[in-house]
């Protein structure tokens, strides 16, 4: 991420090179000696004031670009606060202390590269100050002073996928891709309406696609999962196997099995313009890929009149390390609905069951 944001760095400063190699290379090229024009009583510019015309318009552009990245980096740092802040509020053990601490990195680095761009900013006006006083100068010794207008850019709405923001579902137990578990596995449903999944996506990139509606989307987030036993049951692992056995010294008022994961998704998102001052009607399809960062398990029972809560965290639960989610969402301007259903089993071998999940997100 740190190097990425380097070569963004070093990008800027090369177009801002670049820029200024081109007002200079103009000023070389301009004749001193001002001619005057006039054929038949009709006033024409000189080579003059072209050329600085066209060096005025090259710094402006330039100073339209570095505002709109500015605007990008603002509000990226903003996203990525936003996200450090809830992770913050949620790691009551410190799990996340490397995730906090890679989101502070990348909001530095997007102020620096803020400051690089204000301190381009105030060189391009000093540019810009420079050039009008050359025009002031030969005002009086050319036939006409035109001084170019202000120029207006027209900001065209760019392919923004919809992934950074939050989502929030509701999770179920599949098994060789039905709804229902077999009868076996009847230790494993679940109290659907409290098995629920949270996401916080800070990271995205878009990659448009032929034009402004259709293009991919990546970036980076992080989902928790909660799947609340329906049955009395307490898990143990042996061999590599999730045991889940019924138990009978304790009455539980809740035994949920919980999961951490980073995620990476890939996702084909097709975007329909509506007559709403370019609101956008989406479809996207895709896979997002996951790699698995905790487990643990929660009981809370009843124990001589008190109540009980314990954390099972030592216990290896034998989850895949790495799995990957069909994923569909279909949704309107920030506000979408998605439904994820894994491709790969829970656990490692048994017992074989295939996560799946339904909600709605909200894009930030």
């Amino acid at each position: 991420m740190e190097n990425k944001n380097n070569k963004e760095m070093k990008k800027l400063i090369i177009l801002f090179s670049i820029i200024m190699l081109n007002i200079s290379f103009t000023f070389a090229q301009i004749d001193t000696s001002v001619q005057q024009i006039v054929d038949s009583n009709e006033i024409v510019q000189s080579s003059h004031e072209l050329e600085i015309e066209k060096a005025l318009k090259n710094l402006q552009e330039g100073l339209a670009e570095f505002e709109a990245k500015i605007d990008d980096k603002s509000n990226e740092i903003q996203i990525l606060s936003d996200s450090m802040k809830l992770l913050i509020e949620n790691d009551t053990n410190g799990n996340y202390i490397i995730v906090i601490d890679s989101l502070k990195e990348k909001i530095e680095i997007n102020k620096e590269i803020i400051d690089a761009l204000t301190k381009g900013i105030d060189d391009i006006n000093e540019s810009i100050e420079d050039l009008q006083d050359e025009l002031s100068e030969i005002k009086d010794d050319t036939i006409k002073f035109i001084v170019p207008k202000q120029i207006k850019t027209v900001k065209k709405r760019k392919f923004k996928g919809h992934w950074s923001g939050l989502q929030l579902g509701v999770n179920t137990f599949t098994y060789n891709k039905g709804l229902n578990l077999p009868t076996e596995m009847s230790n494993m449903n679940l109290e659907q309406f409290k098995s629920w999944e949270f996401s916080i996506n800070p990271f995205q990139i878009s990659i448009p696609f032929f034009n402004r509606y259709v293009g991919a989307v990546t970036g980076i987030g992080f989902t928790f999962n909660n799947y609340e036993l329906l049955n009395n049951v307490r898990f143990s692992a042996l061999n590599g196997n999730l045991i889940s056995t019924i138990d009978t010294s304790y009455t539980y008022s809740k035994n949920r099995f919980k999961t951490s994961s980073l995620t990476v998704p890939l996702i084909l998102e097709f975007q329909i313009r509506t007559n709403k001052k370019d609101k956008r009607v989406y479809l996207g399809a895709g896979v997002v890929g996951s790699m698995n960062i905790g487990t643990k398990m929660k009981y809370i029972y009843q124990e001589n009149n008190f109540e009980v809560k314990t954390k099972d965290k030592t216990t290896y639960f034998p989850v895949s390390q790495f799995s990957y989610t069909a994923t569909v969402r279909l949704g309107y301007k920030d506000w979408y609905v998605y439904a994820n259903y894994s491709l790969v089993p829970l656990f490692e071998n048994n017992p074989v069951i295939y996560p799946a999940s339904a909600g709605i997100g909200l894009k930030f």
